[in-house]
């Protein structure tokens, strides 16, 4: 496969800045929350709602992880 480090590098640029946009709104739920006395389960909707938000940033960080691994370990031509 031509480019396959450029292939890697993409898919880890692309996941790693879905993975701060997800932190970010993340954080910013966790402030709301703070600020007005709710719960996170409130916020996103119930308990599976919030367990699918933190299931969403662990898949975020395994795409990361997979697509730094496949760079470093990419074979060059």
């Amino acid at each position: 496969m031509r480019g396959q480090k450029s292939v890697w590098a993409l898919i880890l640029l692309m996941g790693g800045m879905a993975l701060l946009i997800s932190l970010g709104l993340f954080y910013n739920m966790g402030v709301f929350v703070d600020e007005f006395g709710l719960t996170p389960a409130q916020v996103c909707g119930g308990e599976g709602w919030l367990l699918l938000d933190w299931a969403r940033l662990a898949l975020l960080l395994g795409v990361c992880v997979c697509a730094l691994c496949g760079l470093f370990w990419a074979k060059k031509k």
